[in-house]
């Protein structure tokens, strides 16, 4: 056993049939654009980790990232039913 690079997941058939909301795609844009503005500052250097994170983790909230969670688990559980 040793290090290896390539790593090949079989994902379950069902992962081909879920469908998420068309509010989904606008939640994952502003959840991406939060990402983005502010790990891109905490790398740079701009803002502390530290006491910027909870800042981070509430507009990541805020903007819906519970609510995709929901839709992502329960696209997952009709697609189940469907199989």
């Amino acid at each position: 056993s040793g290090f290896t690079d390539k790593v090949v997941t079989q994902l379950p058939a069902y992962y081909g049939l879920i469908v998420l909301p068309a509010e989904a795609a606008d939640i994952r844009a502003q959840l991406s654009e939060i990402t983005n503005q502010y790990l891109t500052q905490m790398l740079g250097g701009q803002l502390d980790v530290d006491t910027a994170w909870a800042e981070y983790a509430a507009a990541y909230e805020k903007a819906g990232a519970a609510n995709l969670e929901t839709m992502v688990n329960d696209a997952i559980a009709a697609a189940r039913a469907a199989q």
